[in-house]
């Protein structure tokens, strides 16, 4: 059951050839997680459909948006393409860290993190944020990535895509 004022985003996603809808949790407090019942993640077809699920899991419609959503719906590209070895712009490095925060977020939310540390996948992951200029307000930073950095990025992502494909449901895999 979702909590009543949960912060809930509709995210739209494409893999292995479909679209999929999942209601992604915002918490002020500790991680934000993807909609998971019973180990198995909830995705709809698209948002009208979704917003029926999150409204019979527990979720209130809200009065700012007049829906169930706390905003409009994203879409986030979890087929996400190899890391170039740069420079990367600040659009790219923004898709590719959502795709990669997504993926992180599924796998926590099924209970299978993504627990890749180390030095190279600590320093690309720092370098693929920074890339976002998110945090930068007078220059832009375009980081370039090592062979090994590069490397380490395809298998977290092969990884979190293994786990979002074990933890679709059957019904929306077939």
């Amino acid at each position: 059951m979702l909590e009543p004022d949960a912060f809930v985003q509709a995210v739209t996603f494409d893999f292995c050839g479909r679209r999929g809808c999942l209601a992604y949790l915002v918490r002020d407090e500790g991680p934000d997680v993807v909609w998971v019942d019973g180990g198995t993640l909830v995705v709809a077809d698209d948002s009208t459909e979704l917003a029926s699920r999150v409204l019979s899991g527990g979720a209130a419609i809200k009065p700012e948006t007049g829906t169930v959503f706390s905003e409009d719906e994203v879409h986030i590209d979890i087929e996400v393409p190899q890391l170039p070895a740069g420079p990367l712009d600040r659009v790219t490095a923004n898709l590719l860290w959502n795709g990669w925060s997504l993926l992180d977020d599924i796998a926590y939310s099924i209970g299978r993190p993504l627990d890749f540390h180390g030095r190279d996948a600590d320093r690309m992951l720092d370098k693929l944020f920074h890339g976002t200029n998110i945090l930068n307000v007078a220059w832009d930073y375009q980081p370039t990535f090592t062979r090994d950095e590069r490397r380490k990025f395809h298998q977290m992502v092969v990884a979190g895509q293994e786990r979002l494909a074990a933890a679709l449901p059957d019904d929306w895999r077939a």
